[in-house]
């Protein structure tokens, strides 16, 4: 049994071992950034620096096709190392994601960080919106964007939902948006006929 096992296991009271496990979680994701960042280095360098030859031999020993994707989107993470190494502690531990760091520009990259975006949790998608000048999502610093899914099982649901919503968002200055439009106004329309009949 592992060291890490051994200590996750002997956590005596419940406060000790919510705080051992968060410990433990982010020293691992920490862990798997960086190990990501470094097998993309090692695949960079070795490809750099070693004979076609003994490259080829490397490949084959960790099991690595040189022609496939995999290959190529750790050359290009190990390639951009240098760009991450201050910001470990705020790097997603996936390596789609950090590949769709890699492969930005640099004056991209430095956008992410000045406007607070690059996060633990960030996802491909997000860092191609924020980037992307025709999106509507703004990247401001200190801005926070809280996104709630709810199911409302028909229009009338969908109406009451929206309208609870909407008292909460007014407090705080937020918009509140549905994703089925239609459905919302057939029930509006609706809603406002037996007021007026009323």
């Amino acid at each position: 049994m592992t060291n890490a096992l051994t200590t996750a296991q002997g956590a005596n009271t419940p406060a000790t071992s919510i705080a051992n496990y968060v410990n433990q979680y982010r020293q691992y994701a920490r862990k798997s950034v960086e190990n990501i960042i470094m097998l993309g280095k090692t695949v960079f360098d070795a490809d750099r620096i070693l004979s076609q030859k003994d490259f080829k031999a490397f490949c084959d020993e960790v099991n690595l096709d040189a022609q496939g994707p995999t290959y190529r989107k750790l050359r290009i993470i190990g390639k951009m190392s240098d760009r991450f190494k201050d910001y470990i502690d705020i790097m997603p531990n996936g390596w789609t994601t950090v590949y769709e760091l890699a492969k930005i520009k640099d004056a991209e990259f430095e956008k992410l960080i000045e406007c607070n975006v690059l996060n633990k949790e960030i996802t491909s998608k997000e860092i191609k919106q924020a980037l992307d000048p025709k999106e509507s999502i703004r990247v401001v610093k200190n801005i926070v964007n809280l996104t709630l899914k709810l199911e409302a099982k028909n229009a009338e649901m969908l109406f009451v939902m929206e309208q609870d919503l909407h008292k909460i968002a007014e407090r705080y200055g937020a918009v509140v948006k549905s994703d089925n439009n239609d459905l919302f106004q057939r029930w509006k329309s609706l809603n406002e006929r037996f007021e007026t009949a009323a």
